[in-house]
């Protein structure tokens, strides 16, 4: 199942990330004539959440969200206002809006997660989130599995959250 994920994903990712491109040009052009300073990424999605999607037994050719991105706010004040330029921009859907930085995780996981429609109805997966609740939630304890796994030490996690390391993915 894993390898036949990686293939159906590579087959269509030019196409992917030409839209993933000009989604993520539409939206910081919309932030920033909002004025507001941020940074939009694009993020893979990860192969277990499309195992998991084809699990629970979607077509994989209605996976649009294969990639979503990411807003890197300064203040939280301004990722709620990005969160207002997203929805402008894009049609949101009701049920796909968790806002886990009023509601943090149990774990500590806190972000804005919303989806929205985009041009020709393909779904885009949108987190916002500021730097330091992105380095918690990427290095610090929400992200706990990446140091169960060995893929960071404990003391790579703690100097990344402390801003003064970088680990390597």
């Amino acid at each position: 199942a894993y390898q036949e994920i990686v293939q159906r994903v590579a087959a269509r990712r030019e196409e992917r990330e030409a839209f993933l491109s000009a989604i993520r040009t539409q939206l910081g052009e919309a932030l920033k004539a909002a004025g507001i300073k941020a940074e939009v990424v694009g993020r893979p999605k990860h192969f277990y959440s499309i195992y998991m999607k084809l699990k629970s037994g979607r077509d994989f050719e209605s996976i649009y969200d294969l990639f979503g991105l990411r807003i890197i706010t300064h203040t939280r004040n301004d990722g709620y206002r990005a969160l207002g330029v997203v929805h402008d921009l894009f049609t949101p859907v009701a049920e796909r809006f968790k806002d886990y930085i009023a509601t943090p995780k149990s774990n500590l996981y806190r972000s804005l997660h919303t989806t929205g429609v985009g041009p020709e109805g393909h779904f885009i997966e949108i987190q916002g989130r500021t730097p330091e609740r992105h380095r918690t939630n990427e290095y610090g304890i929400a992200a706990h599995w990446k140091y169960k796994e060995g893929r960071v030490t404990a003391r790579q996690r703690d100097e990344q959250i402390q801003g003064r390391g970088k680990v390597a993915e």
